[in-house]
């Protein structure tokens, strides 16, 4: 779609927006727990999880950035989502 020079829809705007905001309240949950976690076994799998979590999220959030009406702006906004959805952004840069 995008390589075709159409945009998203408001509808899939829509859908995306809200899946991200999904991810993003179950990684602040995941993260609430990794920090109140007493055993580190607990704690390691929580901040793994909300890691995942958070990656999943800011790949969705650039995916929606990507399809806006302001082509700069969703390139920048989608460039920073992406670079945030990788554990190591250094080498997101080098690409």
């Amino acid at each position: 779609m995008l390589r075709q020079g159409k945009r998203y829809s408001h509808d899939l705007k829509d859908r995306l927006g809200a899946l991200t905001d999904q991810l993003d309240e179950y990684y602040f949950q995941l993260k609430e727990q990794a920090d109140e976690a007493v055993d580190s076994a607990d704690r390691e799998r929580f901040t793994s999880e909300y890691r995942d979590y958070f990656g999943k999220a800011r790949a969705l959030a650039a995916l929606s950035f990507a399809g806006g009406q302001d082509g700069f702006e969703a390139a920048t906004e989608a460039i920073y989502e992406a670079g945030a959805s990788v554990a190591d952004g250094t080498l997101f840069l080098t690409l």
